[in-house]
């Protein structure tokens, strides 16, 4: 079910270093099995910077069926508002939450915490940063 499926969230730090991490479905990018791909991520986007990966930092691992599918079952079976009330921070922390298959894409953009109507891809949103973190520590690193 989740064949050619990816997962895409990044977090974007206007002051400090961000991530984006990429969850693959079988086919995707592996025929084998899911794997996820993380780099660390700088940018001074309130200035007009884009974020871009730091150099080094790009890290795989291939990610274990059953916590994959969690991820992928949680999101697919949530519903939420398209349109949440406006939200306004001074964190300068901006994070993306892409969703996709062979020709389909859900986007979800927000600043600072995510929006309560959106708090039914917290759970996800975090088991995500993990598999990051994972990356970044055990992951295999990609020149």
């Amino acid at each position: 079910m989740n064949e050619g499926a990816w997962i895409r969230y990044t977090v974007n730090r206007a002051f400090g270093e961000g991530f984006v991490v990429v969850l693959n479905g079988p086919c995707a990018r592996n025929m084998q099995g899911y794997d996820a791909q993380a780099a660390k991520t700088s940018g001074d986007w309130i200035n007009g910077q884009t974020t871009m990966s730091l150099p080094n930092t790009i890290s795989s691992m291939a990610i274990p069926e059953a916590e994959a599918s969690v991820i992928f079952d949680r999101l697919r079976n949530i519903t939420v508002q398209p349109f949440p009330p406006l939200g306004a921070g001074i964190n300068g922390e901006t994070h993306e939450l892409e969703l996709g298959g062979v020709l389909n894409v859900a986007r979800f953009r927000w600043f600072c915490g995510l929006p309560e109507c959106w708090s039914a891809m917290a759970d996800s949103l975090n088991a995500l940063a993990g598999i990051a973190q994972q990356c970044f520590v055990q992951g295999k690193q990609v020149s």
